[in-house]
């Protein structure tokens, strides 16, 4: 797998339940994003999202703990970790 490096926001990191992501997608590959938690389990999963520059969406995490964001771009993938408390 590639890791990329791409414009993106997601905040507020440590968070209580609400997390925003923002994500550039200047080169509009497909897009998808996904949210594990600490034993690998998938909790949310984006559609495949098809030719837009830029992606957002608002997600409720409502246990604490540690998550693990994916955002896939044609073969490139962006990790991200995040806490709720």
């Amino acid at each position: 797998t590639l890791k990329i490096q791409v414009d993106h926001t997601i905040y507020p990191n440590p968070t209580a339940i609400t997390l925003n992501l923002n994500i550039d997608n200047p080169a509009q590959k497909a897009l998808q994003v996904s949210v594990h938690n600490n034993l690998g389990q998938t909790i949310w999963q984006s559609a495949q999202i098809e030719n837009t520059f830029q992606y957002k969406e608002t997600l409720q995490l409502n246990k604490s703990g540690l998550y693990y964001i994916t955002v896939r771009m044609g073969t490139e993938f962006l990790y991200e970790r995040v806490v709720v408390e």
